[in-house]
């Protein structure tokens, strides 16, 4: 299934369509609503997060500490002047 705006145009809702013929389509919307409470209940589950925080060698995954890194990361970022974070384009003068 694609997603799609059957039919067509965009001020049509969002739909998933199989290929080639879309003769099963479904509106976009329910489906992602549905499909984001069950990730997210799987997410919350407390034995889930502590299975991927488990790292291939065994050692787990500090969030806490990756969530304070960002924290920090992120006051350190708001204090650089915005000229050095994005660049600029500026449109050249004509010449005379």
């Amino acid at each position: 299934m694609y997603a799609t705006y059957y039919p067509h145009g965009r001020d049509k809702p969002m739909t998933y369509a199989c290929r080639p013929t879309s003769h099963v389509a479904r509106l976009g919307a329910p489906l992602d609503e549905y499909v984001s409470s069950l990730v997210l209940g799987y997410l919350s589950n407390t034995e889930t997060r502590q299975r991927l925080t488990v790292l291939l060698d065994g050692n787990t995954v500090d969030v806490d500490g990756l969530h304070t890194r960002r924290a920090a990361l992120q006051a350190h970022t708001s204090t650089i002047p915005r000229r050095h974070v994005r660049r600029r384009r500026h449109r050249r003068q004509p010449t005379a």
